[in-house]
């Protein structure tokens, strides 16, 4: 039933979500975790009867992590599509009730964006409104070219770098071969195979689970043709590897007990993979009973032609580790009002 597979899902999201917990992620500035939280509950109400409140919440929760992550669009467009296929059910009083939430959530995204950057969705380079304080085009193409080529390089990438497909694709592949998800690419491969030479069950019977699976291979796609990295696909690996997991086990129809058992053994062997078991998470440095501390950043102190001051971190982007103000290197801004750092920045110096 619909309510029976958000509960499973619930409980096969545990290791995963355990092991993100206890990482270094819980003690840093990072908003992968808790959009990737916001992303699994509107998930689970989305996988529920679609009664009118849960509509309302799913929009609201996917709209949410939207503002979190722009890695959670395929969740975003996976809603709307849910809820584009029952529309023409709704009457015309409640569809505006399920807008709202949204709307008013996007809207004070996109405001917020304007407020900080000038642009409707940095760091993407659209919708530049050409405002005093507007992030200069070139620096907004440098940021997302950035981010993409710390996603195929890791920290041995420097701007301008030739980042063809040939020249990162082999090393990003060597630095990660090892990682978890790799493994759990494999497993997903293997589970999808099954389910196709076993094929006992129509789609149709296993709709959730389909529609899961479609999530799961769009995010990772996206989230991986973005930014190549693990840390902005792996919930969407997750879901992929849930999803298949569950789509063989319907292919198998095993009884009760041994389905029970099935779920049991896939949390097991998970809780052990990502070294969310107490012991093995004492032995990689996690501990389960006290998040893990970061030291502060060690930092340079740069003075603007006008007597501002902030700081620069000495090694990388550190600034969610330093003292304020900072910047993740030397940039060319100045106050928008000389001695009122409330004011905000423009860029470039003061003439």
């Amino acid at each position: 039933s619909r309510r029976g597979i958000s509960t499973i899902l619930s409980v096969l999201f545990l290791p995963y979500l355990l092991a993100r917990a206890y990482s270094p992620e819980s003690a840093s500035l990072s908003t992968d975790l808790s959009a990737n939280c916001i992303m699994l509950v509107a998930i689970l109400y989305l996988c529920e009867r679609l009664t009118l409140s849960h509509q309302i919440l799913g929009a609201g929760l996917c709209s949410l992590a939207l503002t979190f992550k722009l890695t959670t669009v395929p969740l975003a467009i996976g809603c709307a599509l849910i809820l584009g296929s029952q529309w023409w059910l709704i009457k015309g009083k409640f569809k505006l009730r399920i807008l709202i939430l949204p709307l008013l959530i996007l809207s004070g995204f996109i405001v917020r964006n304007i407020i900080l950057s000038g642009w409707i969705l940095f760091p993407f380079p659209i919708g530049n409104l050409h405002l005093p304080w507007s992030v200069p085009a070139p620096v907004v193409v440098e940021t997302i070219e950035w981010i993409r080529g710390w996603a195929q390089s890791g920290p041995a990438y420097q701007p301008g770098s030739s980042r063809s497909l040939v020249g990162w694709i082999v090393p990003w592949i060597e630095q990660r071969r090892s990682e978890p998800e790799v493994f759990m690419l494999c497993i997903i491969v293997i589970c999808l195979i099954a389910s196709l030479v076993i094929h006992r069950l129509r789609w149709r019977v296993q709709s959730n689970r389909v529609r899961l699976l479609a999530l799961g291979i769009a995010g990772t796609v996206y989230a991986l043709s973005v930014a190549p990295d693990f840390r902005f696909a792996g919930f969407f690996i997750w879901i992929l590897l849930v999803a298949s997991f569950l789509l063989l086990l319907g292919n198998l129809r095993l009884t009760t007990s041994a389905f029970q058992f099935a779920i049991l053994a896939f949390m097991i062997l998970w809780l052990w993979k990502l070294n969310a078991i107490l012991p093995r998470a004492e032995e990689s440095g996690v501990s389960l009973t006290r998040l893990r501390r970061e030291t502060s950043a060690e930092v340079n102190k740069v003075h603007t032609a006008e007597g501002f001051e902030y700081f620069v971190p000495v090694q990388g982007d550190q600034c969610g580790n330093a003292a304020l103000p900072c910047a993740p290197r030397v940039v060319s801004v100045r106050l928008r009002n000389s001695g009122d750092i409330s004011s905000g920045f423009l860029p470039g110096p003061r003439q």
